[in-house]
C-alpha cells in the first residue's frame, strides 16, 4: 500500500487533459489532429459514447489548439428553440476575431434538444459556412437523421486499460492515495469505459483495495434491499456516497422486478411507477430527489 491524504480539491477537474498529447488514446484521434493544421477543412462533428469518456474535454482541447471564437451550451440546460433560433444563430452570424479559424460552437449534451431545435440547427449548419458545430451525445439515437448526417460521427472510450491503469496510479500518487494496483483494476473493469467514475471514486475514497471495492450490480442489491426494508434514508446514502448513477439503478431494478415472483397486477403498478420516474429522469428534473420519490411510493 501507498499511504497519506488526499486533497480537497475535485480530482476530474485538476487531472483534465489541457492538450492532445495528455488525452488517454489521442493517437485514435489523430485525423482530426492533423486537421487542426489546415482547420477549414475540419467537419462538424458528433462525438458519441456514454458519459465520462471525454468527448467534452477533447471538444474543449480542439477549442483552445485552434485559438477559435466559441460558443458553448449545454444543451441540457437550454433544450428550447428559441436557443437556438438566438444564441446560436446570433453568434454564427457575427463576425469572428480570428478569422483564420472557423468559429466553433459546441452543444454539449446535445441529446437533450428537441426535435424542433435539432431541426432548426441543421437550418443554421448549412448556412453559415465559417462556423463549425461539435454535438456530444450520450444516445446518440436522440439525434434526427437529418441532423446526424451532417454531422461526421467520433465515438470515444475505446481505450486501453492499461492506459487508464497508468493513469489512476499517477493520480493516486500524486494525492497520497492508498492503493492496491489490482485494486484500481477492478475499478477499471466495473466502471470501463468512464474514466470520469473511476477518478470521482478516489476522490472519494481515502484507501483503494479490493475488499472494499463493489460491482455496481452488487451495490444496486443492496439498495433494492433496503427498499425493500423501508430504509430508505441508508439507501439515499448509498447511492449519493458511490456517486451511482439513478437512471441506471432504476433500469437494473425494472430487470429485477420483472424476475421476481410477484403478482401480474403488483409488477404492473411498480412498472408504471418506473416508467413514471425513467420520464422524469429525461428532463432537466434533479435525479437524486425523482429517485428518492420513487423509493418512498414503491410498495415492493
Amino acid at each position: 500500500l501507498i499511504k497519506v491524504s488526499i486533497v480537497n480539491e475535485i480530482l476530474t477537474e485538476k487531472y483534465r487533459p489541457k492538450k492532445f498529447e495528455d488525452f488517454l488514446g489521442f493517437k485514435n484521434y489523430q485525423t482530426i489532429i492533423d486537421l487542426c493544421s489546415t482547420p477549414f477543412k475540419l467537419p462538424h462533428f458528433l462525438f458519441v459514447s456514454r458519459a465520462g469518456t471525454g468527448k467534452t474535454t477533447f471538444a474543449k482541447i480542439l477549442i483552445n489548439t485552434l485559438k477559435a471564437d466559441y460558443l458553448i451550451l449545454n444543451a441540457s440546460d437550454d433544450t428550447g428553440i428559441e436557443v437556438i433560433r438566438t444564441k446560436v444563430k446570433t453568434f454564427a452570424k457575427t463576425m469572428a476575431l480570428n478569422s483564420s479559424v472557423p468559429k466553433i460552437i459546441f452543444l454539449d449534451e446535445a441529446d437533450f434538444l428537441s426535435k424542433n431545435s435539432q431541426a432548426s440547427l441543421r437550418g443554421i449548419i448549412e448556412e453559415f459556412s465559417q462556423c463549425r458545430f461539435i454535438l456530444n451525445a450520450n444516445y446518440e439515437e436522440k439525434i434526427i437523421p437529418e441532423l446526424h448526417s451532417r454531422l461526421t460521427r467520433i465515438s470515444f472510450g475505446n481505450y486501453e486499460k492499461k492506459d487508464i491503469l497508468s493513469h489512476l496510479i499517477r493520480i493516486c500518487t500524486k494525492e497520497n492515495i492508498n492503493f492496491e494496483a489490482d485494486a484500481l483494476k477492478k475499478l477499471i473493469d466495473l466502471n470501463y469505459p468512464d474514466i470520469r467514475e473511476m477518478i470521482k471514486y478516489l476522490q472519494l475514497n481515502k484507501t483503494v483495495t479490493l475488499d472494499i471495492i463493489k460491482s455496481k450490480s452488487e451495490m444496486s442489491d443492496m439498495i433494492f434491499s433496503l427498499i425493500q426494508q423501508r430504509k430508505l434514508l441508508d439507501a439515499r446514502r448509498i447511492w449519493i456516497e458511490n456517486n451511482l448513477d439513478c437512471k441506471e439503478l432504476l433500469y437494473s431494478w425494472f430487470e429485477k422486478i420483472i424476475n421476481l415472483n410477484y403478482s401480474i397486477q403488483q409488477k404492473v403498478e411498480i412498472i408504471d411507477l418506473i416508467a413514471l420516474t425513467d420520464y422524469r429522469l429525461s428532463t432537466p428534473a434533479t435525479p437524486d430527489i425523482q429517485l428518492f420519490n420513487f423509493c418512498v411510493k414503491v410498495k415492493l
